[in-house]
């Protein structure tokens, strides 16, 4: 992780710690118009190519013969906010990356075919912005039941930022869709830098590179052959894509400093997930409900 984003890891964690606010370093732009801002950049930077913004964070582009590929702009955009003042140079380097994956006809790479989780909410965003679009379906993105309220989507972790492909993109490739997950989890736990186990008074926090914090609930080996330093179950909150928080089943107030925490660090990022709380029990992940999920219940 370079220094930017171990400091953002740092700062959340001392809120959610502390129930502790600062005041903004200064106006940034929000997702809608970075988004804006972007599809202008990139509309200079390749004139040949019709872009249109689909929502936010959201922008489909479209070459003269008639290929379309969608762009998310989720890495850029938390570029961005780690600093501000940098805007000119983000927009720049992911402009180029996304016309460079818009130029080739290059295949997914099965090697870097990683899963992201995703909140309902952001698969009802896709359905707004392309009305028709049928899950599944060849021109669809590839997604996964996995938690209640959530989803598993799989992408390609490109240099440019994670690309989400199409049915059609993984049946170029033949990748079996019943090992999807398995090739997906494989190739997240070598891309992922050091998983990292910050802890605080009552809670703690897992950091893994500052992208697939929430994707680590699919890492068996971390829930089921660590030791986290828990008093009872394991709780979880991924209140965001890179955020994960943890503490015990045993202590009530625990829990609910966990909910407090995963409520303002929702509220407050960009890659908003959700506020649910989940405890990992018999091998599995489950929504957590108070007063059902005490030591030695199935």
């Amino acid at each position: 992780m370079d220094g930017a984003g171990m400091m953002k890891h740092l700062l959340i964690l001392l809120l959610c710690m502390l129930a502790l606010s600062a005041p903004a370093a200064g106006k940034t732009l929000s997702a809608k118009d970075f988004t804006g801002e972007f599809a202008k950049a990139m509309r200079a930077a390749a004139p040949g190519y019709a872009v249109s913004v689909e929502g936010e964070l959201h922008l489909k582009v479209k070459a003269a013969d008639g290929t379309e590929m969608t762009n998310y702009l989720d890495s850029a955009y938390r570029e961005y906010l780690a600093d501000p003042s940098d805007k000119h140079a983000i927009l720049k380097r992911h402009v180029a990356g996304r016309l460079e994956a818009a130029d080739d006809a290059v295949p997914v790479n099965p090697d870097n075919i990683v899963p992201v989780i995703k909140d309902l909410e952001w698969i009802e965003g896709l359905r707004d912005a392309a009305p028709g679009l049928v899950l599944g379906s060849p021109k669809g993105p590839v997604v996964e039941d996995f938690l209640p309220g959530l989803v598993i989507i799989y992408g390609e972790d490109r240099e440019s930022g994670i690309r989400f492909f199409t049915g059609a993109d993984l049946d170029r490739i033949a990748l079996d869709r019943k090992t999807l997950r398995q090739q997906a989890v494989k190739n997240l736990r070598r891309l992922l830098p050091e998983v990292k186990l910050r802890k605080g008074p009552r809670l703690a926090m897992l950091t893994a590179g500052g992208t697939y914090e929430a994707s680590l609930l699919l890492l068996d080996e971390i829930w089921s052959g660590t030791d986290l330093g828990v008093a009872g179950d394991i709780v979880v909150a991924i209140p965001s894509r890179d955020v994960l928080l943890l503490t015990g089943s045993r202590d009530e107030e625990d829990v609910a400093a966990l909910r407090a925490a995963a409520r303002k660090a929702m509220a407050e990022n960009s890659y908003a997930l959700t506020d649910q709380l989940y405890v990992f029990r018999n091998g599995r992940f489950r929504p957590y409900a108070p007063g059902k999920q005490a030591d030695g219940q199935p």
